[in-house]
């Protein structure tokens, strides 16, 4: 991830994992980390797709589209 951020110049990184019951916890944010000698971030998030009901709100919420290009 670290080698995309530097080629795609993202500073913001995100990680979607399919969510499970087993996780130990909710859907959305698992964890954010920094990455080290920078500014930038690696977020891991986890969405429930076996649930069909609203998913593109769902996913809206895990990965908001106001990254700038």
């Amino acid at each position: 991830m670290m080698a995309y951020g530097r080629l795609y110049r993202c500073s913001k990184l995100t990680l979607l994992y399919p969510h499970h019951s087993e996780a130990g916890c909710d859907e959305g944010l698992i964890g954010e980390y920094a990455v080290n000698s920078s500014a930038d971030c690696l977020e891991l998030f986890s969405i429930d797709v076996a649930r069909g009901d609203d998913i593109g709100k769902r996913l809206a919420r895990v990965c908001p589209m106001d990254a700038k290009v």
